[in-house]
């Protein structure tokens, strides 16, 4: 029996951690990213919810035409931050 870190059960030293496969550790490693962004993209969407509702609220207070455009701006801008958080390309 050799020294060292095994992926099998029965030649595994007791109450120590074993080596696991390589795929099975990428398998987690590729889950934990996924979790994690998901996490990332929630969070997001909470928060972009409320800069909406904010950006809505100024809006419903009829403020001069200049304001207005600037609102509008920050909608569109909302709407960019949103495809580069999906992660989607920008257009050239």
């Amino acid at each position: 029996m050799g020294v060292g870190y095994t992926d099998e059960l029965d030649h595994a030293m007791r109450d120590e951690p074993e080596a696991v496969p390589l795929d099975y550790q990428q398998l987690l490693t590729a889950r934990a990213h996924r979790t994690a962004r998901q996490a990332q993209l929630d969070e997001w969407a909470t928060r972009r919810e409320s800069i909406q509702r904010e950006i809505d609220w100024l809006y419903s207070q009829r403020f001069q035409v200049d304001v207005n455009k600037s609102l509008r701006v920050l909608r569109r801008q909302l709407d960019r931050l949103d495809k580069l958080i999906a992660g989607e390309p920008r257009r050239q």
